[in-house]
């Protein structure tokens, strides 16, 4: 049985191969899993917005609710009334994502469009400022595209409320899953350092 040494910022790791190889076959089946529900995500991008919608709204009713009943533990501080109202207005705001997934889902996609352009724009001044570097463009293009996207975004309202989070939480599983899945092939190919 051999064991790999493992420098890592000047840590040493002493792992023993079989085990790496072990980790190597859940990631590779952790990404397997990703793969595919990035790919169902894919499938019906209105179902996926609508699931990524209601459980935001179920997370935020529950969180909400939570610190409400934290608020009137703490009802002798000075900042009760700060942390019912937040509690309240974080409960409203999950009930209502899960009463209108639609309502939600417009209004995620409106703030996802708003805060795009406004990423962008700040992305292309900031590459003025570096107009003397060789490779500035690059960033002057990237806020291009930025605003660029969000543009197309907030034109396409209320039609791309229907799949734009979906596809947004599609991709991400797709990538979460791939890199996982890589990540696994290669700890299962280590034999010995």
């Amino acid at each position: 049985m051999s064991n790999i040494i493992l420098d890592y910022k000047n840590k040493k790791f002493d792992l023993n191969t079989s085990e790496v190889q072990t980790k190597g076959i859940w990631f590779v089946m952790l990404g397997l899993t990703l793969i595919f529900l990035g790919l169902l995500a894919f499938a019906n991008l209105l179902l996926a917005t609508e699931i990524s919608v209601l459980y935001v709204g179920l997370c935020m009713s529950i969180g909400g609710f939570i610190q409400v009943i934290h608020s009137f533990k703490v009802k002798n501080w000075s900042g009760f009334f700060y942390l019912l109202f937040g509690g309240l207005i974080y409960t409203i705001a999950g009930l209502l994502a899960v009463i209108d997934p639609f309502l939600a889902a417009l209004t995620l996609t409106l703030l996802l469009s708003f805060s795009l352009i406004v990423s962008g724009a700040l992305r292309i001044w900031f590459s003025f400022d570096f107009s003397y570097e060789k490779n500035w463009g690059w960033l002057l293009l990237s806020g291009i595209t930025t605003v660029f996207a969000g543009l197309i975004f907030a034109f396409g309202l209320p039609v791309n409320t229907l799949w734009l989070l979906g596809m947004i939480l599609a991709f991400d599983l797709t990538f979460q899953g791939l890199y996982a899945l890589v990540l696994g092939m290669g700890l299962r190919k280590i034999n010995y350092i």
